[in-house]
């Protein structure tokens, strides 16, 4: 797994944690990476870096995370944001998102990157969440939904795992018809 967790808590400063989340080229080599840091009043921000340290990714192409196990895997859990994706793939599955949430443009390569593959979308639960699972399916039409019992607004697949649940239960959950 390619992640470097900082936990920072300076004197005066209210940063309480900083991860890095690297997204790779087809390749294998970094494309960028993005950082995220979250406060102690519970905001979070999040920039881009290149890998010759140019802040932001302008004129870079935009890739998916995970992507060189995206590439080789038959089954793809499409959800919202990295620490999401990181929670499946501690659970041992093959997990991707879009690298600036449910904003995020969708390339056609990308749509290639997914062919024959089969895709489970899982949405956030809120109406952000159920609009980026409509644009990926939108252009990946063999994917199916899931959505998530018992979640509070605005919950993901990381606060359901959280609650001891397990993959195998969403791979025997209905889809979710739009």
């Amino acid at each position: 797994l390619s992640i470097k967790n900082l936990y920072v808590k300076e004197k005066g400063s209210d940063i309480m944690k900083k991860t890095t989340y690297l997204y790779h080229k087809p390749d294998g080599t970094i494309a960028y990476t993005k950082t995220r840091t979250d406060y102690e009043d519970g905001t979070k921000k999040f920039y881009f870096e290149q890998p010759n340290g140019t802040k932001g990714i302008k004129d870079v192409q935009h890739e998916l995370y995970n992507l060189p196990a995206v590439l080789s895997a038959t089954k793809v859990y499409f959800v919202e944001g990295e620490k999401c994706a990181d929670a499946v793939i501690k659970q041992g599955f093959v997990a991707t998102t879009l690298d600036t949430g449910a904003k995020s443009s969708w390339y056609a390569y990308y749509t290639e990157y997914l062919k024959d593959k089969e895709v489970v979308i899982i949405p956030d639960n809120d109406n952000a969440g159920m609009n980026y699972a409509k644009k990926v399916l939108q252009n990946v039409p063999t994917a199916r939904i899931v959505k998530l019992p018992d979640l509070a607004e605005k919950g993901d697949i990381y606060d359901w795992l959280a609650l001891g649940h397990t993959m195998a239960e969403v791979d025997e959950m209905p889809t979710f018809e739009i």
